[in-house]
């Protein structure tokens, strides 16, 4: 009888369990379990001098150490106890990035499936950040020595991140930490008792502990000063064919040309497709590195074009249709190549715009329904976002049909039904209250946070909003 996939993952998770346990549980059966304790050092330290094998052992026992999710670090002072800075470094260096890709295949093969299985759907928001974002969360916390190497090895090998992304973000980011670590260990013990000896050993210690304060403070420098973007754009290998973010303004064309009063001409859209296609062409070449590791407000436009570009070409490939809801899998179907993964309209909207937590969003992609939000005749810029989402929440509160404020015979709100269904994207019905506050007049803004002012959804109409339906 086949196992069912909950079964086999809490078999492959019962399986990474017993691997670490086991592995930790034969080292010390051996006797060398101790040899990774700060106890266990020195009796580490004096076994490497007296073989000429030394380095190979060294690198050997850092590999098998780290994907039994041992301490590294104990590990990284041995080796520049043993061999010296600059060869300790280099075997330091070998031995945590083999190391640290041994614990994430393993914990990849066995671990994962078996998260999957219990977490389902949960997981697949977490898969997206990694898989967009996990190189540029990846390198800062390597880049800060306290957090432990051990837990984000097993971390990464849980979630969707490429390997190719962990081994970079690895490399780069443990490096500090490894010279660090290293120099200090060499200068604790080079030194002799004399008194200008003494010094010295003081000298080197005092730099390498201010080494290490300096570098726990590299990634809040560098996202300041924009040179993490930098250095994930030169550094973080690349997809063949993969290129920066596009300019947007060939979206803009479209938009300006298509749509009117929120409404789009899609026969003559249709007719003219190879320019919505040469503008989805630069969006599916463009780089997931380069995007993930951009500023928030370059990532979310890029993302609101996207759904919105993907949205136009849905409905085109399979028009004329009179509502949404005759394209099937209109929202789930991964129809759309974007930033190098083809993604459903869901997708792109709950696991990657939604997550960055602006609820102006609802009010900037549109669904090519007619109660959808209306559509912008312009491509949304990093340069002015702010604003640009502002002037579409504007466009929703001047709008009777998605917005209107009613005193009497009842006090009503009556809005969209998008808000129903995201109103936790706002804090709940009060929480929608208190957003429109500030978009609406003196006299309306004092009336909507009136706590006797219920809030009442407008039917949603899935009727395409093609202009085709007012011409005569």
């Amino acid at each position: 009888m086949a196992l069912s996939s909950r079964a086999r993952g809490a078999l492959k998770l019962l399986a990474l369990v017993v691997v670490l346990a086991g592995g930790v549980l034969g080292l010390r059966a051996a006797g060398l379990g101790g040899l990774f304790t700060v106890e266990g050092a020195g009796r580490l330290v004096e076994l490497l001098r007296q073989s000429w094998w030394a380095p190979l052992a060294f690198v050997a026992l850092y590999v098998v150490a780290t994907a039994l999710d041992f301490s590294g670090a104990v590990l990284t002072l041995a080796g520049g106890a043993v061999f010296g800075f600059v060869w300790g470094a280099v075997l330091n260096t070998i031995g945590a990035n083999l190391g640290a890709s041994a614990a994430f295949w393993v914990t990849r093969r066995l671990g994962r499936e078996g998260l999957q299985a219990f977490l389902g759907s949960r997981l697949r928001a977490l898969d997206r950040v990694s898989a967009e974002q996990g190189f540029a969360w990846l390198l800062r916390l390597r880049l800060i020595p306290v957090v432990p190497f051990n837990l984000l090895n097993i971390a990464a090998g849980l979630t969707a991140m490429p390997w190719r992304t962990f081994a970079a973000a690895t490399a780069i980011g443990i490096l500090p930490a490894t010279l660090i670590y290293t120099y200090f260990a060499d200068a604790l013990l080079s030194a002799g008792v004399s008194h200008e000896e003494a010094l010295t050993k003081i000298a080197r210690l005092s730099v390498a502990l201010l080494a290490l304060v300096l570098a726990s403070l590299v990634p809040t420098v560098a996202r300041r000063l924009g040179w993490l973007p930098l250095a994930f754009a030169l550094l973080v290998p690349r997809a063949a064919g993969a290129q920066a973010i596009p300019d947007h303004a060939a979206f803009t064309a479209i938009l300006r040309d298509y749509v009117r009063e929120g409404r789009v001409d899609y026969a003559a859209l249709g007719r003219d497709s190879a320019r919505l296609r040469a503008y989805l062409d630069k969006l599916a070449a463009t780089d997931s590195g380069v995007l993930a590791a951009a500023p928030p407000t370059t990532r979310l436009a890029f993302w609101i074009n996207a759904y919105n570009a993907c949205m136009l070409e849905r409905v085109i490939g399979r028009y004329p249709i009179r509502s949404v809801r005759r394209i099937p899998g209109a929202f789930t179907a991964k129809h759309c190549r974007v930033a190098g993964a083809a993604r459903s309209q869901d997708d792109i909207e709950h696991g990657i715009i939604r997550p960055m937590g602006e609820p102006r969003i609802h009010f900037a992609v549109n669904c090519a329904a007619r109660s959808c939000p209306a559509l912008a005749t312009e491509a949304y810029a990093p340069e002015g976002l702010d604003a640009q989402l502002d002037a579409a929440v504007q466009r929703f509160v001047d709008d009777p049909r998605q917005f209107r404020l009613e005193l009497a015979p009842r006090p009503t709100l009556w809005v969209n039904k998008v808000l129903d269904w995201y109103g936790g994207d706002f804090g709940g019905p009060a929480g929608v209250k208190r957003f429109f506050f500030r978009y609406l007049l003196a006299y309306s803004a004092a009336e909507v946070l009136r706590p006797d002012v219920r809030i009442e959804y407008f039917d949603y109409d899935w009727t395409l909003n093609d202009t085709a339906a007012e011409r005569p």
